[in-house]
């Protein structure tokens, strides 16, 4: 099972993204945050698979964010959600596993 963290400053995007990803008995929710530091903090305490984290954050952006979670868990994978396609190069340049873009749809 994957253990994954959910980065996003607004709530019903975070509350979005768990419905999304909960359901289908492979993952598990392990936190929802909206500051990328709460985050960050979490993963020096307990290790977790993925981190979904958006970009457009205040306070530290998830670009920045990144670089962080991968210092504190080289292992972790990041996949960014935003809304902003004109992120994806520096997103895949801080070894992004993948960018999705918002709206998030569930499709079938």
């Amino acid at each position: 099972m994957l253990r994954v963290l959910l980065v996003d400053d607004e709530e019903p995007v975070l509350d979005l993204m768990e419905r999304l990803l909960g359901n289908n008995g492979y993952v598990e929710v392990v936190g929802k945050f909206i500051r990328s530091e709460d985050a960050i903090e979490q993963v020096r305490k307990e290790p977790v698979d993925v981190v979904f984290l958006d970009i457009q954050m205040p306070e530290m952006n998830g670009i920045e964010a990144a670089a962080y979670f991968m210092e504190a868990a080289p292992e972790i994978d990041i996949v960014f959600v935003t809304a902003y396609s004109e992120y994806a190069i520096d997103a895949f340049e801080v070894s992004a596993m993948d960018y999705v873009l918002k709206p998030l749809l569930r499709i079938g």
